[in-house]
């Protein structure tokens, strides 16, 4: 199977695990939240993260589920890498 790294790696770590991962990450690309064009929203929802990165939330989620290795270094709006 091919999955998300966060969904294989919380497969191969549940207590009901039936499968295991059998590479490591091919590719890491960040994850981001869609809003609409000019939604005041954005400002709000890119604080917060920078906050939960700021107090070390965000790195203790990321650990927990595995995916500290994608971990990104600051919340950025637009911040699209091809």
């Amino acid at each position: 199977m091919s999955a998300d790294s966060p969904v294989t790696a919380y497969a191969g770590q549940a207590e009901w695990r039936q499968v295991a991962a059998g590479r490591q990450d091919l590719c890491l690309a960040p994850y981001g939240w869609p809003l609409p064009k000019g939604s005041t929203l954005g400002q709000a929802l890119q604080k917060a993260v920078q906050s939960l990165m700021d107090n070390g939330t965000y790195d203790q989620i990321c650990k927990k589920w595995g995916v500290d290795s994608g971990e990104i270094k600051k919340s950025a709006i637009n911040d699209a890498q091809s």
